[in-house]
């Protein structure tokens, strides 16, 4: 699956993040019925020369806006999504709280502006040998980190008065792809979450045949 994903993206001038978020915006359209979704999704902001030595938190998130046509097609998706994820990266500096206040979207308690839904991509392949922590296939892996071993530790992730409803993390291994929902279960119940990561494997099924 994941070598035909990286082809499509390829077909279609993406990269495997525009190529998973429009997969995404395809689920959430399908789920809900609405045709207007917003996906926020946390760019690095490291897009200045001299940042990569610097510590510190620059991450900025971006709305990615997908409005589905009747009959559009897969590679119209593919095309549009591409597109807006183009002009979200090229400003991914602005600052969401700068967006926020100047266009003051209409708010409700336990609601964030403008998404209700994350997608968060990782390119593990970039992380050296830290990207062994990330595999599912192997748990009990241990890794240098200077003077430190590192193992996997899984962590519950439940939602809270900041927390998305809904959140899809993607990361690009090695060998594959790996995906997880994290979910605020006093909205999704067990059954619900499942329904939707086999509804999730039939989009990317679909889009790659």
């Amino acid at each position: 699956m994941s070598v035909a994903l990286r082809e499509l993206s390829k077909k279609h001038a993406g990269t495997l993040f525009t190529t998973l978020l429009a997969a995404y915006q395809i689920l959430l359209f399908r789920y809900t019925g609405q045709d207007d979704i917003s996906v926020g999704s946390p760019m690095p902001g490291r897009t200045r020369s001299g940042l990569d030595g610097i510590v510190g938190d620059f991450v900025n998130p971006v709305v990615f806006k997908k409005q589905f046509l009747v009959g559009e097609t897969v590679s119209g998706v593919l095309r549009s999504v591409r597109s807006s994820a183009l002009r979200g990266i090229a400003n991914q500096e602005y600052p969401f709280s700068a967006l926020v206040e100047e266009l003051r979207p209409l708010r409700s308690p336990g609601h964030h502006p403008f998404y209700q839904t994350m997608f968060v991509f990782q390119n593990a392949r970039k992380g050296h040998d830290l990207r062994a922590l990330w595999d599912p296939s192997s748990p009990d892996v241990h890794v240098a980190f200077g003077n430190v071993q590192l193992s996997p530790y899984p962590v519950y992730q439940g939602g809270g008065a900041d927390a998305m409803r809904l959140q899809l993390e993607a990361i690009e291994l090695d060998h594959g792809i790996r995906c997880d929902f994290n979910f605020d279960s006093a909205v999704f119940d067990r059954s619900t979450i499942d329904r939707l990561v086999n509804a999730w494997t039939r989009v990317l099924d679909g889009m790659v045949r």
